[in-house]
């Protein structure tokens, strides 16, 4: 009977420390699980601050791209308006009748051409 308590507490013993080291096997496993799941967080919050930049710098790039199409219309109406001036100038003076030496013609010709 003596012998047999003892087994039993031994067998009880075992279990506790098997137990016990379980325990601290899936304590440890625990620990590695919340490192990696801060380095992850770590990851992503550094993700999202540079994904935040460069949605940023999309932006500012997207707004430079509208002010300077705006002032290339700009510019194009005015040229447009500069060349409808020329043209009426041009009409109503008396040299809009007056045919050019053909050498002319040929250098503007070339030079527009350029």
């Amino acid at each position: 009977m003596f012998s047999r308590q003892i087994t039993i507490k031994s067998v009880i013993a075992v279990l506790i420390l098997g137990l016990c080291i379980w325990l601290w096997g899936q304590y440890q496993i625990i620990l590695e699980l919340r490192a990696e799941n801060h380095a992850q967080s770590l990851l992503i919050k550094e993700q999202q601050e540079s994904n935040q930049k460069l949605l940023n710098s999309l932006n500012e790039e997207r707004e430079a791209v509208k002010k300077q199409q705006q002032a290339v219309i700009f510019l194009r109406e005015k040229a447009n308006d500069a060349q409808k001036n020329i043209k009426a100038m041009l009409k109503a003076e008396p040299c809009a009748d007056t045919r050019l030496p053909d050498d002319a013609i040929k250098r503007l010709r070339s030079i527009s051409r350029h």
